[in-house]
């Protein structure tokens, strides 16, 4: 592939195209916020429950088991979440409209078929697994909730993969409805209503609606198929085995890839029950629980750029996918900036919601703030590459990413424990997604950074970051002064994105709406 000088930076689309573009990104990107930050709110509150209903010792022991099914639903995947997104997407564009049934098989069949062996081999080996925590108790506990939760491995990788398919049809309302709202107000509801049962019975509320999700997912899959269907015409289905390679040769390393970025997320929660105790991995558990909150509204972006991206890149359409992958970047950063700054300011006081003992995770959720701050600016990165046809970039990029975090959690969690593993972390996250800006950049002519972002990372800093460190080195880390920086913090954030507004948004969505009024 001949490499593209970063000078080479691609001409502005045409304002019409761009807004259209643009346009279709932020409905999809409002709807999953609103699932997003739902999905935030009620896997928060049922953190809060859990560890404020079983003492420290079972909260830990709990999330180390819900470490390890979490690790085996993702590897029972294989990368045909995003393969299903990318290649529906595309047929949908080309014309292939009587290929989506066949990959629709080609993808689901071998998630069954793998999730049902991971939860065999889960069920089987849930012993030797606790073993490794070295204490008894400890290791009974684990794996007593093993055996609860991996039988639902299959339902929880299927549902994941299928709701990934309904976003290749264009729409984000299934995944959003079904996974992001409806799993986790069902979850919510059944552990609180399982509280005063016990932590086995809480664990079995956390995994039930994974499968009560994928009921419904996959009534809606099979809508939105044969409505395709109905609506378009062309080549008859090419033959299965071709569709197969070229659905997994895309889709298998994603896999992998996808397997190292869920351990990452992890594996650190595992390596401090082994390597310190269980109790420290129920704090840091816990305590990293308001980095979901980012997380969450970044995936919300993620997945809605990804199916435009792969539109427009299958199209040969380079300015329009640049001006996407900006916009989405500064979109990105515009939500969590702030997030991440309040976090990290005021970790101390935002951790007693759990309870006191988890106020000792306030060190390692400042660090990994910090690294969360730089890696939004990257934006969608790795959905450029995925969507650009380069999943074995993503591989060995969540690769390295993978491997320098076991080696730093090795060295660092025997000595530094909590504050060790959030180092580690936080070198991984600077990784997996510093590297790729880079690739993205010399090889595809792409790059996040845009006038827009430039105008939010200015803005949040002063709004968020300044006024954050001012108020909580003055009065220190209360509830008024929490309430003081959302206050003051908000508003003058407000004021200077409303500024700034024609960048922030998108020239092509506020030339629509100058259009619009003029009309």
């Amino acid at each position: 592939m001949n490499a593209i000088a970063p000078s080479q930076v691609p001409a502005a689309p045409d304002t019409d195209d761009a807004g259209r573009d643009l346009r279709t990104v932020a409905r999809g990107g409002l709807l999953n916020m609103v699932g997003a930050g739902g999905n935030a709110v009620f896997t928060f509150l049922i953190f809060v429950v859990i560890a404020r209903a079983v003492d420290l010792r079972q909260v830990g022991a709990l999330l180390v088991a819900i470490a390890a099914f979490t690790i085996l639903t993702t590897g029972s995947q294989f990368g045909a979440q995003v393969g299903l997104v990318r290649m529906i997407a595309r047929y949908r564009v080309l014309g292939r409209v009587s290929d989506i049934r066949h990959t629709l098989l080609v993808g689901l069949t071998p998630v069954l078929v793998t999730g049902a062996a991971m939860a065999a081999a889960g069920y089987a080996l849930a012993g030797q697994f606790a073993a490794l925590l070295g204490r008894g108790e400890d290791a009974e506990l684990v794996v007593r909730y093993l055996h609860l939760l991996v039988p639902f491995i299959p339902f929880a990788a299927l549902l994941a993969v299928a709701a990934g398919a309904t976003q290749g049809f264009g729409t984000m309302l299934p995944a959003v409805a079904v996974d992001k709202l409806g799993r986790t107000v069902t979850q919510l509801g059944l552990t609180v209503l399982t509280v005063s049962l016990g932590s086995v019975a809480i664990a079995l509320a956390w995994a039930t609606p994974y499968a009560l999700g994928l009921v419904a997912i996959s009534g809606w899959l099979v809508v939105l198929l044969r409505r395709t269907e109905r609506q378009a015409s062309g080549d008859p289905a090419r033959p299965l085995p071709q569709l197969a390679r070229e659905f997994w040769r895309f889709s298998a390393p994603r896999g992998v890839a996808s397997f190292f970025q869920v351990s990452v997320l992890w594996f650190d929660t595992i390596l401090l029950g082994v390597l310190r105790s269980t109790q420290e991995a129920g704090i840091y558990a816990v305590a990293t629980r308001y980095l979901t909150i980012g997380h969450l509204v970044i995936g919300a972006i993620l997945q809605v750029t990804g199916p435009k991206l792969s539109e427009l890149l299958a199209a040969k359409s380079q300015d329009r996918a640049s001006s996407v992958y900006q916009a989405a970047t500064c979109w990105v950063t515009a939500l969590v900036w702030p997030v991440y700054f309040t976090v990290g300011i005021f970790a101390p006081f935002l951790l007693q919601v759990f309870g006191r003992e988890f106020v000792a995770g306030q060190t390692a959720l400042l660090i990994l703030a910090g690294a969360m701050l730089i890696a939004a600016v990257s934006g969608p990165v790795d959905v450029v590459l995925l969507m650009g046809g380069k999943s074995w970039w993503s591989l060995v990029n969540w690769g390295m990413a993978f491997v320098v975090n076991v080696v730093l959690n090795l060295v660092l969690i025997p000595s530094h424990g909590i504050n060790g593993a959030a180092i580690a972390w936080a070198v991984s996250i600077l990784v997996r997604n510093l590297i790729p800006v880079v690739e993205v950049w010399l090889l595809m002519g792409l790059h996040p950074v845009g006038e827009g972002l430039r105008k939010v990372m200015v803005a949040s800093t002063v709004s968020y970051g300044v006024v954050g460190v001012v108020l909580r080195s003055a009065f220190g880390a209360s509830l008024t002064t929490f309430a003081l920086l959302l206050a003051v913090g908000t508003t003058t954030y407000a004021a200077m994105l409303w500024r700034h507004r024609d960048v922030v948004l998108g020239k092509g969505l506020t030339a629509r709406r100058a259009t619009v009024s003029r009309d």
